[in-house]
């Protein structure tokens, strides 16, 4: 469930955030913008949150500006490995800051990530009525975004030990076990 939520490693915020956001597309940065648009892309089938082109359009090139190219570049990372979509915003360095600003780049693109997230609870048929509201209660706006900064900032696989998230995942644990529930019982 994380890592579905975590590549757009991904969220949403209301305001348009200010500073942070460049969308501006240049030749230094162009290839690492086609290649996060790929990324971004993915495949139709896959677990990441499903985006519109004008979503990706947006938000490719704010992303690619926040980490920055040099950055990027001096973790290694190439277009390549940025396409792929297996890379770990993690392993390019960023802050909280950063995490933070990568997450307000999905309200500057007008994405509510919550609001998606539930929808797709809902759509997918496997978690019951129960289950589902008790996912909307946890997902809050807040904990949507520390769960996605967390995710960009330590790894999807260190976000189990950051203990500001602990309850959280307690919590969202607690719901998946009540719609296992709601699964057994509706196959008898």
């Amino acid at each position: 469930l994380v890592a579905a939520m975590a590549f757009s490693a991904t969220a949403c915020s209301d305001d348009d955030g200010g500073g942070g956001g460049n969308a501006a597309v240049t030749d230094e940065n162009r290839e690492f913008v086609e290649a996060m648009k790929s990324a971004m892309r993915g495949d139709d089938d896959d677990e990441n949150l499903q985006l519109t082109d004008d979503e990706i359009d947006c938000l490719a090139p704010r992303y690619v500006n926040i980490l920055g190219v040099e950055r990027i570049e001096a973790a290694g990372v190439t277009p390549g490995d940025l396409e792929s979509s297996d890379m770990d915003f993690s392993d390019v360095g960023i802050t909280t800051d950063d995490g933070n600003a990568l997450f307000d780049a999905f309200g500057q693109c007008d994405v509510n990530v919550r609001e998606r997230l539930l929808e797709s609870f809902a759509a997918d048929g496997e978690m019951g009525e129960a289950a589902a509201a008790c996912m909307e209660g946890v997902f809050t706006d807040d904990n949507v975004r520390k769960l996605m900064v967390s995710g960009m900032v330590n790894g999807d696989e260190d976000m189990e030990d950051d203990p500001e998230l602990a309850p959280l995942v307690g919590q969202m644990m607690g719901c998946a076990f009540m719609g296992m529930g709601d699964a057994l019982g509706s196959d008898d």
